[in-house]
């Protein structure tokens, strides 16, 4: 029997549903404000491209969906009259006419300038302006959109002296990207959350996206050599589509550092230099390297990390490929985008218990959402025994559904569902901090040091397709190294299985080939026992066929299935096993 001290740790987890990215469509949001009431927020704006010429111009609000002015038909917008110029003077000193778009179009605007629009021509929508809706709310543009005339066709950019800033660390393609002639990049920040494009739906090239073809090399060349490409954003909030090209076998898409993308709204700035390979039936992804330096942080003796950003580091996007350095390491593209946001917490933002704060991960109700998963990596200069426990202290919030595997999976392992360590969400406690046991020796990398661990919830047992997941947060505190105790008593206590629960008649079970039976049922017997001053418990078992037979006892298990937890002792025709669901570590012939 081993004794164990326990230490204390807390941990928080990331979000990456595998297998297959997810598209995510936020609504535009509703704003509240003291002067002008309530407002939504446009951020987008498309040209009705069959519908517009030099002579009149039709611009959409997007989405389309959720965006009204309310008006059927052509209505006057007076306010806009005197807000939007043509050239720098106002649009109403030019006999022109801003109205709504048309029967059954809601989100559009038409314009016609009482003149021809000449090449160069500019049209400026400025940030703040406020268009009254049908029902006196507002809408109001959240950025200063120029819409400029080129002799034949429009194109719009988008400024705003308020743009969220990201650094792209990483980017993956998405799976649906299997032809040579279109792309869908996905990019993410170091430590695994979005890097938001401020597209949220399929829109028309604009400015900024034209201006990103002068960085992006295809086939070594500058993507703006070919007028007929396309990158436009999409449904997928951190996602740009490449579209209009043709890829032979080898040939590349590289996106170099230092790359910036401003398209008002948002900035993105790419950290890497990134390579994008068409290898004749899919995309390759692969980056230049990076360095990570830990700060100079002492960590008290036989802890392993606090979760704070000093001593870790959240993998997010393909360092979780570069993690795995096993042949199979493709298997570590998950999605881990979309529906979740992960951030280092101080202790006062941390739940109550927490010592230096931590990682904090959170989700919204989410549909189809099979897996959360993130990865941490480690510190490499704290000093431990590779026969100690890991000892994670993790927070799951009260909403959490209990119906999960929770996995630890080595980055050494390809697949994150292989997991070195499996326990059940119903052994743990919704809406407290939870000690999560592993063996250090199970996460140990090629220099003896802890290798990155990825944390997963696995819902893929109980919910499918678009089933709703309850959302939920996790928060990790601290990891703490404790020696594990082998002590063998000098008087061990052994009873018999009747003395510690009744057994009753027990069960007989024989596999005649003309027998039909539910092995869960009639060829388990379960007890649990709860006396802790029993070291140990002997039973007896009859077989009546040693040709043919095989049966198992779960220690420590949470059912009667070893699939769902703890060690099983399996004696079978063919041996004597001993493992868990993950590792087989004793297997020997009768």
């Amino acid at each position: 029997m081993k004794t164990k001290k326990y230490g204390l740790l807390v941990l928080g987890l990331m979000l990456a549903a595998m297998i297959g990215a997810m598209a995510f469509v936020p609504s535009s949001k509703t704003y509240a404000d003291e002067s002008e009431g309530e407002y939504i927020v446009v951020k987008d704006l498309a040209v009705v491209s069959f519908a517009s010429d030099a002579g009149k111009l039709y611009l959409d609000m997007l989405p389309r969906d959720s965006i009204s002015h309310g008006y059927d038909g052509y209505v006057q917008l007076a306010d806009l009259m005197g807000e939007v110029t043509l050239n720098g003077q106002k649009f109403s000193d030019f006999g022109g006419k801003i109205q709504s778009g048309g029967t059954g179009v809601p989100y559009r605007i038409y314009f016609e300038y009482g003149k021809n629009i000449e090449q160069g021509d500019k049209i400026v929508i400025p940030e703040n302006t406020l268009l009254k809706r049908q029902d006196g709310s507002y809408i109001k543009f959240g950025c200063t959109f120029t819409i400029k005339f080129d002799g034949s066709a429009y194109s719009i950019r988008a400024t705003s002296e308020n743009v969220d800033k990201y650094e792209v660390d990483s980017v993956i393609v998405h799976p649906h990207s299997n032809t040579e002639t279109m792309i869908y990049i996905m990019m993410a920040t170091v430590d695994g959350n979005e890097c938001i494009t401020g597209y949220n739906g399929w829109v028309a090239p604009d400015a900024a996206t034209e201006e990103l073809k002068e960085s992006i090399l295809l086939r070594g060349e500058k993507m703006s050599k070919d007028p007929g490409i396309k990158i436009q954003g999409m449904d997928i909030v951190n996602g740009l589509c490449i579209s209009s090209y043709y890829m032979a076998e080898g040939d590349t898409i590289v996106i170099p550092e230092g790359t910036v993308f401003n398209n008002g709204k948002s900035e993105l700035t790419f950290a890497r230099t990134f390579t994008i390979t068409w290898n004749g039936e899919s995309y390759d992804a692969t980056r230049s390297a990076r360095t990570f330096n830990f700060p100079e942080y002492e960590m008290p003796e036989n802890m392993l990390s606090d979760f704070t950003d000093k001593s870790i580091i959240r993998l997010g996007g393909q360092s979780y490929l570069e993690a795995a350095v096993n042949m199979e390491a493709n298997y570590w593209s998950t999605n881990y985008l979309g529906f979740h946001v992960g951030r280092f917490v101080n202790e006062d933002e941390a739940p109550a218990g927490s010592t230096n704060g931590g990682y904090e991960l959170t989700w919204e109700d989410t549909p189809g959402l099979f897996y959360t998963s993130l990865m941490f990596k480690f510190r490499e200069d704290i000093a431990f025994n590779p026969d100690d426990e890991i000892v994670f202290n993790i927070y799951f919030s009260e909403t959490i559904d209990p119906k999960f595997n929770l996995w630890l999976t080595s980055s050494l392992t390809p697949r994150v569902w292989e997991a070195q360590t499996i326990i059940s969400g119903l052994s743990l406690k919704m809406g407290d901090w939870n000690e999560i046991h592993a063996a250090a020796a199970d996460y140990l990398d090629e220099n003896g040091k802890i290798a990155p661990i990825a944390f997963t919830l696995d819902y893929g047992n109980v919910y499918k397709g678009n089933d709703m997941i309850a959302g939920g947060k996790l928060v990790f505190d601290k990891a703490t190294f404790v020696q594990t105790i082998k002590v063998l008593p000098e008087e061990p206590d052994i009873l018999d299985v009747s003395a510690v629960v009744p057994v009753g008649a027990g069960k007989t079970f024989s596999g005649e080939s003309d027998k039909t039976f539910d092995w869960t049922k009639e060829s388990n017997m379960a007890f649990a026992r709860t006396d802790k001053t029993v070291d140990g418990v002997t039973a007896k078992l009859t077989v009546n066929d040693i040709e043919h037979f095989s049966f198992f006892f779960v220690l420590n298990g949470v059912s009667v299935s070893y699939q769902s937890g703890g060690v099983y002792f399996w004696f079978g025709t063919s041996g004597i096993k001993v493992g868990t669901a993950q590792r087989m570590y004793i297997d020997e012939p009768v």
